[in-house]
């Protein structure tokens, strides 16, 4: 039997030339009727940054700077994620959910960031592109779709990116 597709995840960087992505994940959403969820990862700054804050600056006030930093960047990645959906979408496209909905996901990992959501939506495929490398490097895809295809349960689609 043909699993069914019922909820698509589709991860991206939101960097230039992520669009052939997007237009998979939405093809594939509606020639399956299926949910469509957009999610983009901000990884953390690290340990190293948060040492050297830490070393200048007392735990309550470093605290609230990153909770303030995490609310902005949270804020400025979801307006980019409705923008590009807006700047991708063709008019009257109508989707059997609804439109896309949207995760801005805070993680040091973007890998683990997109294992767990798509395991916690029950994602029946998890879309994503790879960009080219140059050289020796072009015969591999990125480290974090190669992870996300080794950790997902479920099937990963890598489209590449130009």
């Amino acid at each position: 039997m043909i699993p069914e597709i019922k909820t698509i995840l589709y991860a991206s960087d939101l960097q230039a030339g992520s669009h052939p992505a997007f237009r998979m994940a939405v093809r594939l959403a509606l020639s399956n009727s299926a949910r469509l969820v957009f999610m983009t990862a901000i990884e953390g700054g690290g340990d190293n940054v948060r040492g050297q804050m830490h070393n200048s600056l007392p735990e309550s006030l470093l605290q609230e700077i990153e909770m303030e930093s995490m609310g902005h960047l949270k804020d400025k990645m979801t307006r980019r994620l409705k923008d590009f959906i807006n700047e991708e979408m063709e008019q009257g496209i109508q989707f059997p959910h609804g439109k896309p909905e949207l995760h801005v996901v805070e993680n040091t990992h973007a890998d683990k960031a997109i294992i767990d959501l798509a395991n916690q939506l029950d994602a029946d495929l998890i879309v994503m592109g790879a960009r080219r490398k140059h050289g020796i490097d072009h015969l591999l895809i990125g480290s974090i779709s190669k992870k996300v295809m080794k950790g997902a349960r479920k099937p990963v689609l890598i489209v590449p990116l130009g």
